[in-house]
């Protein structure tokens, strides 16, 4: 009975413990309670340049929040914060008399900004930063905390002592100046949540393969130029952010991160794709651009669940045909490579909605593109394609920014006059095709000739064309020409000087 008597009064007492937990938002807040009665600090945003001493006495402490949020301030408070440095930093309401430094009075100013008001929406969101420049090694006595924001600071290195906070779950230290990480960092294996982007960090230690809990590693824009192969030890990150880095290779534990859906790594340096990269069959968005990759492993054609690949501005000069296999692709981005052909398999690409090959060195495409019957765009500008397959035309009414010339709708012609043969490409189609300039033509005598001809399409290039103009040759004579097109050739039937 007297068991049950104090396991009763355990959790009686833990209940009040928890619903009398203090939550500060303020430094005075500190001082007000015994340090082992707060459980959260929220100080985001309150322009701080170091963090109180008090706070590394909160032996309770389970939250801390020293970086940066977001306030909703009216729109006429943020117009004044704004045009403070006119009025030399003065905290002058608008209706005081005074003149700025262009000479306009605080009155004519507010003049401007009770006008900006009607025309814009009362309350506007700001963020609000603190200045932190030093985490203290007193962070280690904090031994029951759990979330650790320190972002948009000016911070520049992670004492060691971080390693003791081992019930940590998130840390967010994004968006500072920190140029190492410190090998304790392995300690934290609770640890969710990791937040390290736009630093200065360029190696990352092996110890971070003892996270096997994180979920998401955001490492993007640091200095990174390769990661451990002890990274393939975090089995259940979901998100991994690497992109604008300097990173050359990936390691090939890569491939054990088979819990990943999101994997950028756009601007790097990488030359090869691992093959372990067709393990991550849960990514649904691939984004490889900028790099400086050749080839393409087949196994990425295992990402069944793409539906975003993006290799654009690489080196690539062709795509493995297992690039079939990934049927709910919507969208391919290819532009600025060196590809010469695309695989047959592409046709089974049936959900995508946009093939970006501007810039590549393709000549031909396959007739299988016809497939595609989703498709909306095309780009094939800056290759050097001449015709399409009549399959890809068939496309053309569902197409933005389509060229219709390299779609058969262009055919050579053979022109004849006074047994000179020139050869030129007209467009086809059933309606006016208007004006045509048919120019730098040269004969045997090497005289240039600039044939303008006004063309109209009676039913199409199979039926008769009649062409009429001008041939002005490099002499001041002026000839007037008229004949047939049929069947790819104009006989001039008529030519006299005028």
């Amino acid at each position: 009975m007297k068991l049950y008597i104090s396991y009763f009064f355990g959790l009686f007492s833990l209940f009040i413990k928890i619903i009398n937990a203090i939550t500060c938002t303020s430094v005075d807040c500190l001082n007000k309670y015994n340090v082992d009665e707060i459980d959260e600090v929220d100080l985001a945003g309150k322009n701080l340049r170091e963090i109180p001493m008090k706070i590394f006495e909160l032996v309770n402490l389970k939250a801390l929040y020293l970086g940066s949020k977001y306030v909703y301030v009216s729109f006429l408070d943020s117009e004044i914060e704004r045009l403070r440095p006119e009025i030399g930093g003065s905290t002058i309401g608008v209706n005081a008399i005074g003149v700025n430094a262009i000479g306009e009075t605080i009155m004519e100013k507010s003049a401007k900004i009770n006008k900006r008001m009607i025309m814009h929406p009362s309350r506007v969101r700001q963020l609000v930063i603190n200045q932190i420049t030093t985490i203290p090694k007193e962070i280690g006595n904090l031994k029951n905390l759990e979330v650790l924001s320190l972002d948009f600071n000016q911070i520049t290195a992670i004492p060691k002592e971080i390693g003791n906070l081992k019930k940590l779950t998130s840390l967010q230290l994004e968006k500072n100046k920190i140029t190492a990480i410190p090998n304790e960092i392995g300690n934290l294996i609770n640890l969710a949540n990791l937040t390290l982007y736009e630093n200065q960090i360029t190696t990352i230690p092996k110890e971070i393969g003892n996270l096997v809990n994180l979920t998401t590693l955001d490492l993007h824009e640091n200095q990174i130029i390769a990661l451990p192969e002890e990274i393939g030890n975090l089995v259940n990150l979901t998100s991994l952010v690497l992109h604008k880095n300097q990173i050359t290779a990936l390691p090939k534990g890569i491939g054990n991160l088979v819990n990943l859906t999101k994997l950028p790594l756009e601007q790097n340096k990488i030359a090869t794709l691992p093959n372990g990269i067709g393990n991550l069959i849960k990514l649904t968005n691939l984004t490889i651009c900028e790099n400086q990759i050749t080839t393409i492993p087949k196994e990425i054609g295992s990402l069944i669940n793409l539906t975003i690949l993006d290799l654009h501005d690489n080196q690539i000069t062709a795509l493995p045909k297992e690039i079939g296999n990934l049927v709910n692709l919507t969208s391919l981005d290819l532009h600025k490579n060196q590809i010469t052909t695309l695989p047959n398999e592409i046709g089974k690409l049936v959900n995508l909605t946009k093939i970006d090959l501007y810039k590549n060195k393709i000549t031909t495409l396959p007739k299988e593109l016809g497939n595609l019957t989703n498709l909306t765009l095309l780009e094939l500008v800056n290759n050097p394609v001449t015709i399409l397959p009549k399959e890809v035309c068939n496309l053309e009414d569902q197409l933005w920014y389509f060229n219709s010339q390299l779609c058969g709708n262009e055919a050579a012609v053979t022109i004849t006059v006074r047994g000179e043969v020139f050869e030129y490409r007209i467009a086809r189609g059933i309606g006016s095709l208007g004006f045509m300039n048919f120019k730098g033509v040269r004969t045997a005598n090497d005289e240039e000739y600039h044939i303008d001809a006004s063309t109209s399409v009676e039913n199409d290039i199979n039926g008769s064309i009649e062409v009429t103009g001008v041939l002005v040759p490099r002499s001041e004579n002026v000839f007037y020409l008229s004949g047939m097109l049929k069947d790819g050739s104009i006989e001039v039937t008529e030519w006299k000087e005028i």
